[in-house]
């Protein structure tokens, strides 16, 4: 099982896009991934799955986002676009407190 960390844009940012983190968890588990675990209310997941194409499994969460939330999660408008036009990736923004509990709650699971 490989660890991946789903850093999800624009859930839960001023009261928008509302997801609980207890749906979110149930979503992912019902997708098959396994030892999922939320961090804050802001769409941090982190979860063990086998090992795929990083793009199928991107498409495969928001897919079920989409279909069970009723919004598209991608078409956020709190983007990074100077960012991601510079260095040609998707990117989403944490502050470095976050990104490092991410990284610890992964390398527990």
């Amino acid at each position: 099982m490989k660890t991946y960390i789903s850093i999800l844009r624009g859930i839960n940012v001023s009261g928008h896009r509302m997801i609980k983190m207890d749906a979110l968890r149930q979503l992912y588990s019902d997708l098959g991934f396994e030892k999922v675990k939320t961090y804050i209310q802001s769409g941090n997941v982190i979860f063990q799955y086998k090992q795929t194409d990083d793009k199928k499994l991107s498409d495969k969460i928001e897919k079920e986002i989409t279909r069970r939330f009723e919004f598209d999660y991608s078409n956020s408008k709190l983007t990074n676009s100077f960012f991601e036009t510079k260095l040609k990736v998707t990117a989403t923004t944490r502050n470095w407190k976050t990104t490092n509990e991410l990284i610890n709650i992964a390398d527990k699971l």
